[in-house]
């Protein structure tokens, strides 16, 4: 699978269609470093569908290829899911630059009577500078 096509393709492995929209969000997350949210997607492309966006959005949640991170000012944020790289994240509660964190917990694979755990941390704090 080729790196800037794994997003549609996981989505043709599901049985969706690539839209233009799709193709055009898909393009976007490839390249973003760090969390989104959909409004970030919009200033970047404002040609699309808001609706369409929000769809696809969670249509990608559904599939477990983002994740929601945090609310920050008032926008979901997300970031693609990391399967091999999980880690959390802390917000600058002035700037709003965000950080990854690396996570020491140890989530087991299979619960009984649950499928698809995630689990999630955020820390706030004030930024060096913005101290």
């Amino acid at each position: 699978m080729a790196q800037q096509n794994w997003i549609e393709d996981d989505l043709a492995q599901a049985g969706h269609r690539s839209t233009q929209t799709r193709k055009q969000i898909c393009t976007y997350l490839l390249k973003e470093k760090g969390i989104f949210s959909a409004k970030d997607i919009l200033d970047a492309h404002k040609k699309l569908d808001k609706v369409s966006v929000y769809r696809t959005l969670d249509l990608l949640q559904s599939l477990d290829i983002i994740h929601p991170t945090l609310m920050l000012d008032g926008h979901q944020m997300y970031e693609l899911h990391q399967k091999k790289s999980h880690h959390h994240h802390i917000v600058c509660v002035e700037c709003k630059k965000d950080e990854c964190m690396p996570c020491k917990v140890v989530v087991p694979k299979k619960i009984k009577g649950f499928a698809k755990i995630h689990h999630e941390v955020h820390f706030t704090g004030v930024c060096n500078a913005c101290a």
